[in-house]
């Protein structure tokens, strides 16, 4: 039935603030009110608390990116903050949060196909809020927000993306941390984007000794792809178990090679007479 919205002059979906990633009720009120280039039945569609009609209004949306995705993709910090913040409400069902991904790889994927990038500010909406949520406790929504966002470095520069993801690494949610950290390495082995600055490294550290198994593995992973990047000072300094996790064998090495000023004698003068 026609296009799904209109663009008024000079609007540009681009430039809207931050979305946060916990989205309270009154900010979703406040978006209803500022979609004026979005058609009235659509805008019923989206913000209505029945499941029935916020899936009609996902698929009107996936069924634009398949008409018009330019038009889409140049409202799409609109369509990131109502797509997150509709997987935000406590009350969303399954089917809906899943629409919701699949809408986003709709336009992902098509931003990747025409080598089209997200600005600044679409990424800090949607890639915080993802992030924060890959570690669902319903599987196939972790798995499909987890495949999502390996496709956030090609829709963003990989560096960027692995910032945002590393400020993310201290959520609540451990099983997020731990999914996060997988996506690191992804990062890391295909572009080596990863950030390695000593506060980054010395985070993974921690993280590689901590009681949660999936964090604590991908910690590790994560600091054994990075290699020689780990500052030598830093492993020393962390617990044997690290150490011996991410470098095997630097445990006994550290523990025979004599350290320079502190008595080290040379190697035949043990015992020499003057």
């Amino acid at each position: 039935s026609g296009r799904c919205f209109h663009n008024p002059p000079g609007f540009r979906a681009r430039d809207w603030l931050l979305w946060p990633v916990e989205v309270p009720l009154s900010s979703m009120l406040a978006l209803r009110r500022e979609m004026t280039c979005v058609s009235d039945s659509l805008v019923r569609r989206m913000f209505s608390t029945d499941p029935g009609e916020q899936m009609a209004a996902v698929r009107r949306w996936k069924e634009a990116v398949a008409e018009d995705p330019e038009a889409v993709v140049e409202a799409s910090g609109l369509v990131y903050r109502w797509a997150t913040g509709l997987m935000g409400m406590a009350t969303v069902r399954p089917q809906v949060y899943k629409a919701a991904i699949d809408l986003l790889m709709d336009m992902w994927l098509h931003m990747q196909n025409e080598e089209i990038s997200m600005t600044d500010k679409e990424a800090q909406v949607v890639l915080p809020a993802l992030a924060e949520r890959v570690g669902h406790r319903l599987p196939a929504l972790r798995e499909a927000t987890k495949e999502l966002l390996q496709r956030a470095h090609k829709v963003y520069p990989p560096a960027a993306v692995a910032t945002i993801f590393f400020q993310r690494l201290r959520s609540k949610n451990r099983r997020s941390a731990g999914d996060l950290l997988q996506l690191l390495c992804t990062i890391e082995t295909s572009t080596g984007a990863t950030p390695r600055g000593r506060r980054d490294v010395g985070l993974l550290l921690q993280l590689a000794a901590e009681k949660e198994a999936a964090v604590r593995d991908g910690a590790v992973q994560l600091l054994r792809a990075l290699g020689t990047a780990v500052p030598e000072d830093l492993l020393r300094a962390a617990p044997a178990a690290v150490r011996e996790a991410v470098a095997p064998g630097a445990v006994g090495a550290s523990a025979r090679r004599p350290t320079p000023g502190r008595g080290a004698t040379p190697a035949g003068a043990r015992g020499a007479t003057p």
